[in-house]
């Protein structure tokens, strides 16, 4: 490469580390609402970590940390390498907060008008395909398969009528706050009839009510309730159980199984994953006008100094 051809590549250095780090950010964006609307991934992680030093954690809080970590991340990533090799090399350094130092042309409003336009699409794909899945596992028929967790075999559906001994005095609960409102939720054990301590335990029951009512009676769900044989219909997950609530556990000296499986007594409580993709799409497609407009104005604005 002749020395011409290497200063027009130094010269493209910080407009391509900028789209670099636009496209980061516009991606993992869209990854924390995801991770927020789904309570999957680097979400969850930061939840339990609040929850282990605090006892609890706040929904808005914890997204807010979320999104500003994942901007630091393609900053060092990206950034900080271009800044150090620009200045070894005795050229201007990459500086988001004054672009105007940096002799680099400014990316092409017909360039940021597509960026926009792609974000648009994006989410009008999310949308729609997220919408679609929602209404359509909405209108299904459920069928709740009968299943003993004495049985000894795997569930053969996730709509299952869960049979088993709920055992309340091994519950542990998960606290979330939100705008001053705290949501607890439990996670009871529901174990196979003679289990003993040392077995491990696979199954949990995650409650949507504070009484659980059969032709035996009426048993609370509180820490002090016996335990008792229950036969409740819901949804499987596998491999749900909160990490702060599997090491709790874990600390006490119950032996999870593997992997373990909660039943959500809420029959539509898997249609959360789809609802998250079709808000978080939702919100690309409210954004897209609104960047589009901002960009008009700003381009407005550029002419109007260029003419002065």
């Amino acid at each position: 490469m002749d020395q011409g051809s290497r200063a027009r590549s130094d010269q493209k250095l910080p407009q391509v580390g900028r789209k670099v780090y636009l496209g980061f950010i516009y991606c993992l964006f869209a990854y924390a609402l995801y991770s927020w609307m789904t309570f999957t991934g680097a979400y969850p992680w930061i939840a339990e970590l609040e929850v282990a030093h605090f006892g609890s954690y706040d929904v808005n809080a914890t997204f807010l940390i979320l999104v500003i970590g994942l901007v630091l991340v393609p900053a060092v990533l990206v950034l900080v390498p271009i800044h150090v090799v620009r200045k070894l090399r005795g050229l201007p350094t990459v500086n988001l907060t004054a672009p105007a130092a940096v002799p680099a042309k400014p990316m092409s409003p017909a360039n940021e008008r597509r960026i926009y336009l792609g974000i648009g699409a994006l989410g009008l794909v999310m949308f729609l395909v997220g919408g679609a899945i929602t209404y359509n596992k909405s209108q299904r028929v459920v069928t709740f398969v009968p299943f003993d967790v004495s049985g000894g075999v795997a569930p053969t559906s996730d709509y299952v009528e869960l049979t088993g001994i709920a055992v309340p005095r091994m519950q542990l609960q998960f606290e979330e706050k939100s705008s001053g409102h705290t949501t607890t939720t439990t996670y009871i054990p529901v174990l196979p009839q003679g289990w003993k301590k040392g077995d491990p335990v696979t199954y949990f029951l995650r409650p949507n009510f504070t009484y659980y009512s059969s032709e035996a009676g009426s048993h609370p769900m509180d820490a002090d309730s016996p335990a008792f044989r229950i036969k409740q219909t819901g949804v499987l997950f596998r491999d749900d159980l909160p990490g702060l609530i599997g090491a709790r556990y874990e600390q006490l000296g119950i032996k999870l199984g593997t992997p373990p499986i909660v039943l959500d007594t809420n029959p539509r409580s898997e249609l959360a994953v789809y609802w998250g993709i079709t808000f978080a799409g939702g919100i690309m497609v409210v954004m897209t006008p609104m960047l589009l407009i901002g960009l008009r104005i700003k381009n407005a604005r550029a002419r109007e100094r260029a003419r002065a």
